[in-house]
């Protein structure tokens, strides 16, 4: 992400491509880390908007990851990444499949805080599976501030949502082992976080594609991450939606009713 002064500041950890942030994609009961170190065909374009990573995964799937540059509000930059990942099921027989995003944040790391909820801070491993209280979460420091909308505006909230050391996500098995209050150290490394979204697997028919959302909010410069006003304005584009329809059904029974009457 970029301050007003066109400096770059790093988000997500960037020191470890294999096993730092990372999509992993899950067929039946078998996990395939999404990264050309797996075996897996990679490739990468641009869009007029961001950018797409795709890849092929044994003849049995193929992945789109996009992240679109969107506006928080009309008259700003850029400030949100959109990530829809979309799965295409090309075998010839009926597949289930899952997805997991893990985003190694570095923020905190060496801040006041891991994480926030809203102004909650975080500093202790935690997995939610009920996102009626949360539905984001920030990592920030006085330079840059990130935020992971998961469960609001219009994206599609996962199955289980963790916060852990970056090495747990690492581990064998779907949904990773974390325990809540637990400091984010390992064996391997100390006070490293990192962000773990499971969504459920779905049943494909051939040919036929599924995808999840979520977004990312970025700020620099001291300012709040715009996930907030992000949110009010796709809420209040909700209920206009909604206004409007109404409104045409009402428009729609009076026209219908005025020509009953001249019947």
């Amino acid at each position: 992400v970029l301050d007003d002064k066109a400096v770059a500041y790093n988000v997500l950890e960037t020191y470890d491509e294999c096993t730092s942030s990372f999509f992993s994609l899950l067929i039946g009961t078998k996990e395939y880390k999404l990264s050309d170190k797996t075996g897996i065909s990679v490739a990468a374009r641009s869009t007029e908007n961001g950018g797409q990573l795709l890849y092929s995964v044994q003849k049995l799937a193929n992945v789109i990851v996009d992240f679109t540059c969107i506006k928080s509000e009309p008259q700003k930059a850029e400030d949100i990444v959109q990530v829809t990942v979309s799965v295409q099921n090309i075998t010839k027989r009926l597949e289930a499949y899952g997805i997991k995003a893990v985003l190694d944040t570095v923020l905190g790391e060496r801040f006041s805080a891991h994480f926030y909820d809203k102004e909650k801070l975080i500093n202790y491993e935690l997995q939610v599976k009920n996102f009626d209280d949360l539905k984001s979460i920030s990592s920030r420091n006085s330079k840059a501030a990130m935020e992971v909308l998961f469960a609001c505006a219009d994206a599609s909230s996962p199955e289980v949502f963790s916060l852990a050391n970056k090495d747990v996500f690492t581990l064998p098995g779907w949904i990773p082992s974390c325990g809540d209050g637990k400091p984010f150290d390992s064996v391997f490394s100390y006070n490293n976080s990192a962000v773990g979204l499971n969504w459920s697997s779905v049943k494909v028919n051939p040919e036929e594609s599924f995808s999840v959302k979520f977004y990312i909010a970025l700020s620099t410069d001291g300012r709040p991450s715009p996930g907030e006003e992000f949110v009010k304005l796709y809420e209040k584009k909700q209920e206009e939606l909604k206004e409007a329809e109404r409104l045409e059904q009402e428009s729609n029974a009076e026209n219908n009713n005025g020509y009953k009457n001249i019947v």
